[in-house]
């Protein structure tokens, strides 16, 4: 095949493998959803964007890096600390927002951007994902390892990622018409999330402690 159409198939294969592997409700696509479902669709798609940026970047670590990130146990322990803390963080400031009004909420959240790329950040699932998958679609001579096919791979991953919260942005409009209600309702459940996830942090920071 020549170069561009290479390069148009490990696009398109990673934005297969980014919408078909994000479906499952997560971080991301939760607070796509409740950003959409209290603030609308252009807040939220703010924070698909930054989201979308963020996996761009990490799936290029992960397929380009894969040996060299799996030698580096290190590496986990530090994004593991440093999760926990932003979780909790997260936490405290979603039960503080609950109380505000939606208008509170919408002038907190302007920089929606920025947000959508610090949640996805703290995704530590990410890079392993992208390691198995990378490696398994060279294996098996679906994605050529040169340097072009996984920039355009990586592309294609944050693109996927955009039309899926995209889907899960809309999806909330549908269902739920902002109100009063519905915003300290998702402020409590997304405080809910994140207390979780903090609370599972822990538990395997002191796993691996011991």
């Amino acid at each position: 095949m020549s170069l561009l159409s290479d390069l148009t198939a490990a696009l398109l294969l990673g934005l297969v493998c980014s919408y078909i592997g994000s479906l499952p409700p997560a971080m991301i696509n939760m607070t796509a959803a409740e950003t959409s479902i209290r603030l609308g669709m252009r807040p939220a798609m703010r924070v698909a964007l930054g989201a979308s940026l963020v996996e761009i970047l990490q799936a290029l670590i992960a397929v380009g890096f894969a040996q060299f990130f799996a030698r580096q146990p290190l590496l986990n322990r530090v994004f593991s600390i440093a999760s926990a803390v932003v979780f909790g963080v997260l936490c405290v400031y979603y039960l503080a927002v609950a109380r505000q009004s939606a208008a509170a909420g919408q002038r907190e959240l302007r920089q929606g951007i920025g947000y959508g790329m610090l949640i996805s950040a703290l995704n530590m699932l990410a890079i392993p994902f992208w390691m198995f998958y990378g490696t398994y679609l060279q294996v098996q001579g679906w994605l050529d390892p040169g340097h072009p096919s996984l920039v355009a791979f990586s592309i294609g991953t944050g693109l996927g990622t955009y039309l899926l919260l995209y889907t899960y942005a809309y999806l909330g409009q549908r269902i739920v018409r902002r109100s009063g209600l519905v915003s300290r309702l998702m402020n409590r459940v997304m405080a809910l999330l994140f207390g979780v996830l903090l609370l599972l942090q822990v538990v395997q920071l002191l796993r691996d402690a011991a």
